[in-house]
């Protein structure tokens, strides 16, 4: 599990808690989620949010605490984020799930900071000072399926070679057990025991650049590439990234490529590439014509390889595609920057128990998240680690230009919804500006090809619903009162057709200070589809500070109780209420459902069981 781009979520259920917990998320760029921030009721289930969005957590707390929080979501130690545990005087450093994906590596770099010894309970960390089935990040396990094996023997003590050497095998060195041979090949690594599948290890000393035709074939360039290394005799492990032109960074096939090789794709502007001109081998000026500078794939190579870098393998060309390699250079050189990422959220009505794990993990992943500044005050405890853009209300299309902008410049962004992210909400806006061409009012063209994705919430109408009972168990439409985008006579056709069609109806921005009147048209076609007992539900700020339910009927209900901030659900004609045994149920003891219909099939079943009976 790659847990490399999700900050870990930091957690005290107490303020005695609190300044160790601000220094570890201080030092890793995370949030602190404390009593100072969240109500000390609602840490536990915030725990439990962020196990199920597998964002690695760390508390600030008693190991117990901690355990009986996450236990009953424990299932699978293959796919569930790392868990640790600090004392509240940070001299304790305790993974308690994730050793090997993470955990231990995590609280080794706290307890550097806290000045404290991790207490790694893991069998390779504690026998022998390191995981062999975590490199360090610039060497690759090339069979990690062999890797029990391996490690089983060592920790008998059973006889073990080592070829090739590499710092991070240091802790190996005084063990009597293991025999270590430095050769001359420093970047492979081979790791041997008798009747056991040796360990092979290649360092990450490659940089891939490709160029490929619109739409190529990805099994075409994963072939292509895959072939011509095999023929050089360099394995994929051994290859650090895949390297293009940002005309590319939404080619399907270039990522297929990454993913394949395991690695990530990265992209340069045709001017960053024009800078290796001098060091192309096969300069060419059809492909200067053509996309502003003279080589892409030698040119991305170089570009990663860096001053020191050089080309191993010349561009290499098939029907589709070209490719070059470059060995890396002692400097880091130009890393690119990846296909970026905009990802727009319901974060639902308000509480965050009521957001999807989905939507908790893409805001912890995020660079950026942007939103109407309502909205973020909901992100309780608000994000510290990422840029936060606040937007006022009527400024939607500059919020959503930024949020696409931004994610075409390589950087994950969270564009920030209430509710759900479709119903009145941005991703409208979002397609239609990816719609547009750019002249025409559209976004750039490398904000249109950066991945845009959606993530559904919960509604303010689901919610309030829930209060309720079941007021949308039929059918239902929603229809906003808003006029400031749709024309008047739009909204009352919908409302007198949904009224004819005796849907259930949610009304969402029914009035304003200004706005009253067409509420109270809407109203008066409503009632003459719907007998004066209709119940409506009025529920204003929906998960929110002064959340209040209300239920009314057609004859007793009140325009003046209305504003933008309350949501009104409307039933049909056989929507019904009763009372319940006490007034902690339902809506002041009462709740209110639409039937389905079931009742026929209760009846039908009722008089088969007298008949059959008789």
């Amino acid at each position: 599990m790659n847990m490399s781009s999700i900050k870990p979520g930091i957690f005290t259920f107490t303020l005695g808690g609190q300044l160790i917990g601000q220094e570890i998320a201080d030092s890793l760029g995370s949030t602190l989620t404390s009593p100072a921030n969240v109500p000390s009721s609602e840490i536990a289930a915030r725990i439990r949010e962020a196990f199920i969005a597998n964002v690695p957590i760390i508390g600030v707390c008693a190991t117990g605490i901690l355990i009986r929080t996450i236990s009953p979501l424990i299932r699978n130690k293959q796919t569930e984020p790392p868990v640790i545990a600090v004392s509240e005087d940070g001299q304790f450093v305790i993974p308690l799930l994730g050793g090997h994906y993470s955990a231990n590596k995590l609280a080794v770099e706290i307890g550097s900071f806290l000045n404290s010894k991790p207490a790694l309970s893991t069998g390779s960390y504690v026998t022998l000072g390191l995981a062999l089935g975590e490199p360090p990040d610039n060497w690759t396990l090339l069979n990690p399926s062999d890797i029990k094996g391996m490690t089983a023997a060592l920790l008998r003590g059973e006889k073990v070679e080592i070829l090739g050497y590499d710092e991070w095998l240091s802790p190996l060195q005084a063990r009597d057990n293991i025999k270590i041979t430095k050769t001359p090949d420093k970047n492979r690594i081979v790791v041997s025991s008798s009747g056991l599948q040796s360990l092979v290890y290649q360092k990450k000393e490659y940089a891939l650049g490709v160029g490929c035709i619109r739409n190529c074939s990805p099994d075409d360039l994963v072939e292509f590439v895959n072939r011509n290394l095999s023929e050089h005799g360099i394995s994929q492990g051994s290859i650090e990234g895949v390297y293009s032109i940002d005309l590319k960074s939404d080619e399907p096939a270039i990522h297929l490529l990454a993913q394949n090789i395991g690695v990530e794709a990265r992209f340069y502007s045709p001017d960053i590439l024009e800078t290796q001109y001098e060091k192309l081998k096969n300069p060419s000026e059809a492909v200067y014509r053509e996309v502003g500078c003279h080589g892409v794939s030698e040119g991305a190579c170089l570009a990663r390889a860096g001053q020191d870098g050089r080309l191993v393998i010349e561009k290499i060309k098939s029907d589709t595609a070209t490719m070059a390699l470059a060995k890396l250079g002692g400097d880091t050189g130009n890393p690119g920057i990846p296909r970026g990422q905009l990802s727009v959220v319901g974060i639902g009505p308000g509480n965050s128990l009521s957001r999807t794990p989905a939507v908790t993990r893409v805001l912890t992943e995020a660079e950026v998240i942007v939103g109407y500044r309502g909205y973020l005050d909901l992100l309780e405890p608000l994000p510290t680690n990422q840029e936060i853009v606040a937007f006022e209300l009527g400024e939607e299309e500059k919020r959503c230009r930024h949020s696409l902008e931004t994610a075409g410049l390589g950087k994950r962004v969270v564009l920030v919804c209430s509710g759900d992210s479709n119903i009145f909400a941005m991703n409208s806006l979002v397609m239609e500006l990816l719609d547009l061409p750019e002249k025409g009012g559209g976004v750039s063209a490398r904000a249109k090809r950066a991945h845009v994705q959606c993530f559904p919430g919960i509604t303010v109408m689901q919610a309030a619903a829930a209060k309720g009972g079941a007021l949308i168990g039929h059918d239902f439409c929603v229809i906003s009162l808003s006029n400031l985008l749709t024309d008047e006579n739009i909204i009352l056709d919908r409302i007198r057709n949904a009224a004819e069609g005796d849907f259930v109806i949610s009304l969402y921005n029914p009035a304003s200070r200004k706005r009253r009147i067409l509420l109270e048209k809407a109203l008066e076609i409503i009632r003459q589809h719907r007998p004066d007992s209709t119940p409506i539900l009025i529920a204003r700020n929906v998960e929110r500070e002064g959340e209040s339910y209300t239920l009314r009927d057609l004859s007793t209900f009140q325009p003046e109780e209305i504003d933008m901030l309350t949501l009104l659900i409307i039933g049909n004609s056989h929507t019904k209420t009763f009372a319940t045994n006490s007034n902690l149920n339902g809506l002041g003891g009462q709740w209110v459902y639409t039937p389905r219909g079931y009742n026929k099939k209760i009846q039908a079943g009722n008089k088969v069981g007298e008949g059959s009976n008789k």
